[in-house]
């Protein structure tokens, strides 16, 4: 559950940062009319043909800087947008053509004419940039990002499966009524029958005779075990019956 709150929360900010992006290249061509992007003497253009195939292909992003330093071999961003290669110079300007072009599409180059060297470039990154720098490019964005934040709540990813007890919490005891269900009844439950003097609180409980260790195990105890008193008789009746004259009355 937590690692889909954090990933919803990742694609939340890469798609804010997208859609600003997206804003901020739409208003730069649709407004000011800018092909290229920019940021100090860095700048992001995207290739539109493959003149200088098969270093930069149609739809690659080249990332140029202006150094006011060139040389030959260098493969340059010019001053209409094309990238070219310098192969020679002629009194104050250069000769360039693409890697991908014979003599005949060579042309010259000033020193002002060069925009920047090529430090690199990213295969594919030039047709993103058409596509968010378009007028639908902010909008699609939009309803992308709509799409992934709100669609995993309705198909119910992330909630806590019903009848699932958090953690951390101790259940609670059954009720009697689900013991009952379980198949207990009320005197095994409390041991004691309602109505009982012991069932109810207060009453006193009846005193039992203590009961020997033998008793409780079921053994018979012998006769002479068991302790008996003396029979106390009269004098006058021990006396008959040593004569022989006593008769016991029935």
């Amino acid at each position: 559950m937590g690692a889909i709150k954090v990933l919803r929360g990742v694609i939340g900010v890469i798609l804010c940062l997208v859609l600003g992006v997206s804003v901020w290249l739409t208003v730069e061509r649709q407004v000011f009319h800018h092909s290229e992007v920019a940021l100090g003497q860095v700048t992001l253009r995207p290739v539109a043909d493959d003149a200088m195939a098969p270093v930069l292909h149609q739809g690659d992003l080249a990332l140029t800087m202006a150094t006011g330093n060139y040389q030959m071999g260098d493969a340059v961003l010019c001053g209409d947008g094309e990238f070219r290669r310098l192969v020679g110079t002629v009194e104050d300007s250069f000769i360039a053509r693409g890697d991908g072009e014979g003599e005949e599409a060579e042309t010259l180059l000033t020193a002002q004419d060069v925009k920047g060297e090529v430090l690199a470039s990213l295969p594919g990154a030039g047709l993103v940039m058409d596509y968010l720098g378009a007028p639908w490019g902010a909008p699609s964005v939009l309803v992308v990002g709509i799409l992934l934040v709100v669609l995993p709540s309705l198909l119910g990813l992330g909630r806590r499966p019903s009848g699932r007890k958090p953690s951390g919490r101790k259940p609670s005891a059954p009720q009697p009524e689900a013991r009952e269900a379980a198949g207990q009844s009320p005197v095994e439950r409390t041991g004691k029958v309602a109505g009982s003097p012991a069932a109810q609180p207060g009453a006193a409980q009846p005193r039992q005779a203590p009961v020997s260790s033998m008793e409780k195990t079921g053994a018979s105890v012998p006769p002479s075990s068991s302790p008996v008193a003396p029979v106390k008789r009269p004098p006058q009746r021990r006396a008959k019956e040593k004569a022989g004259k006593y008769q016991p009355r029935h």
